[in-house]
């Protein structure tokens, strides 16, 4: 095998691209590489925190945020997770979703202080889901179906736990029904069931998480009125209301028992928009099916699908967001967005025509750079790309040597130690395939290297 060798004295990379997006009515939040959050599109109530009402057709920065790791919104507020497991909100509170125990709007962040350890948010129409570190649920805001789980319909502008489930690890917000998904592959849910999108074989509202007919399941997402369950063999079901075809089973009958979509085998992503749904495949491919008045399929058209088709000119896609209202939000490997459907300044571009494909979303998010003074030296990463195995080789010593491999967004995935090895295999056959920065450091090596997983 052939190697080959680089003799650096300076490497540089800049990268500037987002971490995970989530729309609402017709706006877009992104969170940044290094922790902040941009935000674009309208700003009627505040949304984007930025203190104004003013809407904006380019990304700005939300006021005050850091240490952001996840956003989530599905109308006219935000929801932000820090890593210290806060949560912060902005935008609408008309209903107590805030958690903060008043019903007073913001146009800038607030704390919800009776809130730690938080490790997931989901933001509905205007009810507000959160997954602590203990594997409970915690809901807030409007509660007149039952959608916050705690036994009644009284609206709480306070977090009140949802009652019933227990070792948690993903949740979902629909307009008015909340999903709960269990370590164990099983899925309760409660709330709205008008369309039978509890998934529980009838249509009564429920205040108590009642049992869906589904098990393995291994992600949920939540429409305005229909679920979506990404079982663990790759198949996709889904119930509730289909009038759009948004259940991907080739008919526009509702569903009040998941049933399998059309098509979908060797799925890995899944996300919801308001009558539409999102898929990625194993390939790299995305899919769709749905509404698609506004293009939010993405398949060049405007005309609705009951079975999912591709999504057009989108190749090495990791991830779909969960979207508000008609459109879809798509993240590639390589750290890149993209956006298709509704527009009105959703897409960042100071544009507000909408598009029917996908086209490329910008956060301005500021660029994080990797910068490395190295000592001259020979190293090889080889073979590069690979399929997995990366080998590490240099003429200086590797001993003590600390391995880092970091995404697109500088998020430390991967991490090593060198004992007494000149030489170094790494097996990096568990990520994803895509771009990644290689980093090798001691005393007498310093070297950083974009490496590729194929």
């Amino acid at each position: 095998m052939k190697k080959i060798t680089l003799l650096i004295a300076m490497i540089t990379f800049s990268f500037a691209n987002s971490q995970s997006i989530a729309g609402g009515y017709e706006y877009t939040l992104f969170t940044c590489g290094n922790g902040t959050v941009t935000a674009t599109g309208d700003n009627s109530t505040g949304q984007l925190g930025n203190g104004t009402t003013t809407n904006t057709l380019t990304p700005n920065a939300v006021s005050g945020l850091t240490n952001v790791i996840a956003v989530s919104t599905k109308d006219s507020y935000s929801l932000f997770l820090k890593s210290d497991g806060t949560v912060w909100a902005c935008g609408t509170n008309s209903f107590g979703q805030f958690g903060n125990g008043t019903t007073t709007n913001s146009k800038i962040p607030v704390k919800i202080t009776s809130l730690t350890g938080i490790t997931k948010i989901a933001a509905g129409y205007d009810h507000s889901l959160f997954l602590k570190n203990d594997g409970t649920v915690w809901a807030c805001g409007s509660n007149g179906l039952g959608q916050l789980g705690n036994g009644n319909i009284t609206q709480q502008n306070t977090p009140v736990q949802v009652i019933g489930v227990s070792n948690i690890v993903a949740i979902a917000a629909g307009i008015e029904h909340s999903i709960f998904l269990a370590a164990d592959g099983t899925v309760k849910a409660c709330g709205s069931n008008s369309s039978g999108n509890l998934g529980i074989g009838n249509s009564t509202a429920q205040s108590i998480p009642a049992a869906v007919s589904i098990n393995t399941v291994a992600a949920i997402a939540a429409g305005f009125n229909h679920s979506i369950f990404l079982k663990q063999d790759g198949t996709v079901w889904a119930c509730g209301n289909n009038f759009f075809g948004q259940l991907g089973d080739g008919t526009t009958n509702s569903k009040n028992i998941p049933v399998q979509a059309n098509n979908l085998t060797g799925i890995t992503s899944i996300a919801a928009g308001q009558y539409h749904s999102l898929f990625v495949k194993g390939n790299g491919t995305a899919w769709s099916v749905g509404d698609n008045n506004r293009g939010q399929l993405g398949d060049g058209t405007l005309v609705g699908k009951s079975s999912a088709v591709q999504v057009s000119n989108l190749t090495d896609v990791k991830s779909v967001f969960e979207s508000g209202y008609s459109n879809s939000l798509f993240a590639k490997n390589d750290g890149t967005m993209y956006i298709c459907g509704a527009n009105n300044g959703a897409f960042g571009n100071s544009l507000t025509a909408n598009s029917s494909v996908p086209v490329l979303v910008t956060t301005n998010c500021q660029a994080l750079s990797i910068d490395e003074n190295t000592i001259s030296q020979s190293v090889s990463i080889y073979p590069n790309p690979s399929k997995g195995i990366f080998n590490i080789q240099s003429e200086q010593s590797l001993e003590n040597a600390s391995v880092i491999v970091s995404d697109l967004n500088g998020r430390i995935i991967h991490k090593l130690k060198i004992e007494n090895s000149e030489n170094k295999s790494l097996d990096l056959n568990h990520l994803q395939n895509g771009i990644y920065i290689l980093k090798v450091k001691n005393e007498k090596v310093n070297y950083s290297q974009k490496i590729i997983k194929q």
